[in-house]
């Protein structure tokens, strides 16, 4: 409960409010409980009754029912199918059950099987020769051939509400042949008003429902028959009456209207009967009572007021008179300045001892301002012997206090200073633009935090002198928490800043240093991660910086290989290394796979440890620069020496042939000569002519294989048709000689670069396919390009005696001739590669034995230079 709103009332009236409220809360309280449990008796009671009349009427309903029922099931099993092919016979039967006539007030009739009524009682209704097999009671007994009850309807005949019973007509074997109705005008009276017609108090009364149609059959209200309930899930009570349910509670009905309702089922139809009181009308007696209880409980709250407010108001008077007294003395304590004495005290009793609470408390107040005093005066010296500047303002930003570290700095004595705007004697400016900083005070009054002043403050002293300081500034509060004013706190930092500054322009010049570095730099932790990474290694390992920081030596993503091709093991790696054995490593040759890059990078790698004062390791610099270039070249130039160096030794070889039978010959020549021998002189002279013809097509061959290396003629564009043909004139002799069939590519292809390479190379190709043709069939050679995967690829293929796979992956070889016996110096397959190397290409032969052919293929990228057309 809020006190609040009766803090300005005396303690008197606080007492007599709270104890009339207690006492008003507990009546109203006992009310509300008495009338709630009488309305759940009364409800109880109400209900049990209400369900007890609904399940009499219920249960006579259900009766009247099955009697009318078994009385045409009697009529129905004495009519047999020759009465019931004989109109006058039937018509006679019916009208002697006077019975019959007189349960349904609609009268009977029979319908053959087609549900064409056949006989009617009494005439009057005139339903003879109308169909009623649209009806759900004639198609219950003729269909299924079972008793039904009908769905209320508007009749045919008689144009009012009705309903009908049907029982199937059978013959002997149980046949159905027709059907036997009872009809009941709703509109008339009959069986059911004697029953439902009573109303049930003033306003209450009857509803006999048919559920299976959601259907009002009749009412005590006849404005409610043949009303159609709710649709399902729209009123939960109509839901759970058609569901089954027996007994009473209240429901709101389907007019919005709440009731105290007591259901029960009619089993032998169906239905069910609902008995409604409207609870305004139930539980009008409840009301009336709570009325007039409370107004007994408003008459007793206004005399138990009045008196609580008499009784407390002289206890009060009595008990609280020494309170008053001594209320009235701290008045007059406070009034004066005179030192608080302590209070009297009367008696002991809760007021007395509520005094000698108050002495003390005049006791402690002393003993504190006492310590406040000697605490200012402590403040006092420790503002004066602080070595930071201190100024303190009021709310309103004007200078109260200043300490001598501060009237030293700002060139301000305390005297001069008092009372002035802080940004008068505290002049701060931007140490780089010289433009003025904002007023702290001005910033802590708005926030009520504590601020500090931004990098490059420069204080503007009095005297002109500048200082660079770093500062703070908090909000001063008083006992309430309000802000009553600021303390500045600063102290000159001018050495340290020059000294900073130095030191980021030192590591500016050393970041720009290392960023610009050519080689690759990373720093280690001691335990191998990765602290940090300049430009250029991620240039070269392929990670940028934010990815590669904080990985470790052990990290997946690395791969180092020796120079021979052999993975390294962890502990080799050069960080692992330096880490290990404390010393460094230098000029180490590495190779580092990349997933990006097909071929590996090779770098040139230097570590080395940095280490603490006690020889503790820091960090790990590794150093490495990209030799992949270098690297390459050297590898070339390696296999460069090593093919020189065979091709000494092969040149050699096939000279010094030639030299020993020239030179055997010659000795032959000088001894024939000198005996005269002229037949042996003729064989001496043909075997030196051999060998020195043999000597200058090796050397020919040899002369123009090194001119490969340099193409001296002029890149023209030249149609590769255009070129095949110049080749195939130039060996049209051999061509014609072996009955060559020639298949060339059709025109559309153009090609750049040295056109007597060029014309060289096909030549070479078709020469070789030629000379290496099968003499039991006829030659056949196919000229051609191919688009494989987006490159063009040529080929030369040939029917001849093939190659044997074993030999496929030297028969480019320099001097390399699969048959000796051949003519030529082995030289020809070797120009070939060589001049397709040159156009960047690959060449490679395809066969699959020998006397299949081959087929040599062979790409040259930069002699298409994109400029295919077709």
């Amino acid at each position: 409960m809020n006190f609040n709103i009766i803090r300005p009332v005396s303690i008197k009236a606080k007492m007599t409010i709270l104890t009339l409220v207690f006492f008003v809360i507990g009546i109203w309280s006992l009310v509300w409980y008495a009338s709630r449990i009488l309305r759940d008796d009364m409800e109880k009671l109400l209900g049990e009754q209400q369900y007890s009349t609904v399940s009499m009427v219920a249960r006579q309903i259900n009766d009247e029912i099955s009697n009318r029922m078994l009385a045409l099931e009697a009529v129905a099993r004495g009519i047999s199918p020759s009465i019931l092919n004989n109109a006058a016979t039937l018509q006679a039967l019916l009208e002697q059950q006077p019975l019959l006539q007189i349960m349904f007030n609609s009268g009977l009739f029979v319908a053959r099987t087609d549900g064409t009524a056949i006989v009617d009682v009494p005439h009057r209704m005139q339903r003879t020769g109308i169909n009623y097999l649209d009806r759900d009671y004639m198609i219950a007994a003729l269909k299924e051939g079972k008793s039904s009850i009908g769905r209320p309807i508007i009749g045919r005949g008689n144009k009012s509400p009705s309903f009908a019973m049907a029982v199937p007509i059978r013959d002997a074997q149980g046949n159905v042949k027709g059907a036997l109705m009872g009809a009941t005008d709703l509109g008339r009276p009959n069986f059911l008003d004697n029953l439902t017609m009573s109303s049930y108090g003033p306003t209450g009364g009857f509803l006999l429902i048919t559920p299976r149609y959601r259907q009002v059959i009749t009412a005590t209200d006849k404005k409610r028959i043949m009303e159609v309930l709710p649709a399902a899930g729209v009123n939960r009570y109509v839901d759970r009456n058609i569901a089954g349910y027996e007994g009473y509670s209240l429901l709101v009905n389907p007019l919005g209207e709440e009731q105290l309702a007591s259901v029960k089922q009619i089993p032998a139809a169906g239905w069910y009967l609902l008995l409604g009181t409207p609870t305004t009308e139930a539980f009008q007696p409840i009301r009336t009572l709570q009325w007039r209880v409370l107004l007994a409980a408003f008459v007793l709250s206004l005399l138990a007021g009045g008196l609580i407010w008499w009784l407390t108001s002289r206890m009060l008077r009595s008990q609280l008179s020494p309170m008053i007294t001594a209320a009235e003395m701290v008045n007059a304590l406070a009034a004066g300045n005179r030192i608080p004495q302590p209070l009297p005290v009367i008696r002991q009793d809760e007021i007395g001892q509520l005094v000698g609470g108050f002495n003390r408390l005049l006791l402690s107040l002393g003993q504190r301002e006492n310590a406040l005093k000697e605490s200012e005066e402590n403040l006092a010296i420790t503002l004066q012997s602080i070595g930071d500047g201190v100024i303190s303002t009021d709310e309103a930003g004007r200078v109260t206090r200043l300490n001598p570290t501060a009237e030293r700095l700002c060139g301000w004595p305390l005297a001069d200073a008092a009372g002035r705007p802080l940004a008068e004697v505290f002049r701060i400016v931007n140490a780089n633009t010289r433009e003025a900083v904002t007023d702290p005070v001005h910033v802590v009054m708005a926030s009520g935090q504590v601020v500090g002043l931004a990098n490059h403050s420069l204080l503007l002293a009095r005297g002109g002198q500048e200082y660079q300081i770093a500062d703070s500034a908090a909000p001063i509060r008083n006992a309430a928490g309000e802000i009553v004013g600021v303390v500045l706190v600063f102290s000159d930092v001018t050495d340290k800043y020059r000294a900073e500054q130095k030191l980021r322009e030192s590591e500016e010049g050393n970041r720009l240093l290392v960023t610009n570095l050519s080689s690759g730099l990373v720093v280690h932790a001691s335990d191998t991660t990765i602290l940090f990474s300049n430009p250029m290694a991620s240039t070269i390992l392929g990670l940028s910086s934010d990815q590669m920081r904080g990985k470790q030596a052990i990290d997946p993503a690395w791969c180092f290989f020796g120079e021979n091709g052999i993975p390294l093991p962890l502990e080799e790696y050069p960080v692992n290394r330096v880490r290990l054995s404390g010393e460094s490593i230098e000029n180490q040759i590495l190779g580092i796979h990349r997933p990006d890059l097909p071929e590996p990078i090779w770098v040139l790698c230097n570590a080395y440890p940095v280490t603490g004062a006690r020889g503790e390791l820091l960090k790990v610099v590794v150093t490495f620069s990209d030799i992949t270039l270098r690297k390459q070249i050297e590898d070339e130039l390696r296999a460069k020496s090593a093919e020189i160096e065979q091709f000494i030794y092969t040149v050699s070889h096939d000279l010094r042939s030639p030299l020993v039978t020239i030179k055997t010959f010659m000795g032959y020549l000088e001894k024939d000569m000198a005996e005269g021998n002229r037949e042996s002189l003729a064989q001496d002279i043909h075997y030196i002519h051999g060998a020195a013809d043999k000597m200058k097509l090796l050397l020919d061959e040899l002369l123009e294989f090194s001119r490969i290396g340099r193409i001296e003629a002029p890149l023209v564009k030249v149609p590769l048709r255009e070129l095949l043909d110049e080749v195939l004139g130039t060996m049209a002799g051999a061509i014609s000689e072996r009955s060559v069939d020639i298949h060339l590519p059709e025109a559309g292809l153009i090609i750049s670069g040295d056109r007597t390479r060029l014309s060289r190379l096909w030549q070479n190709l078709i020469e070789n396919a030629v000379k290496y043709s099968r003499n039991d069939i006829m030659p056949r050679i196919e000229i051609g390009w191919q688009q494989v995967n987006a490159e063009t690829v040529f080929f030369v293929q040939d029917n001849g005696i093939g190659i044997n796979p074993s030999h496929l992956g030297r028969i480019f070889g320099i001097f390399e001739k699969l048959d000796p016996g051949s003519p030529g110096a082995g030289l020809g397959l070797s120009m070939v590669q060589r001049i397709v190397e040159k156009y960047g290409g690959r060449i490679w032969v395809e066969s699959d034995g020998t006397g299949t052919g081959s087929c040599f293929r062979f790409t040259l990228p930069w002699a298409l230079k994109g400029e295919v057309t077709v």
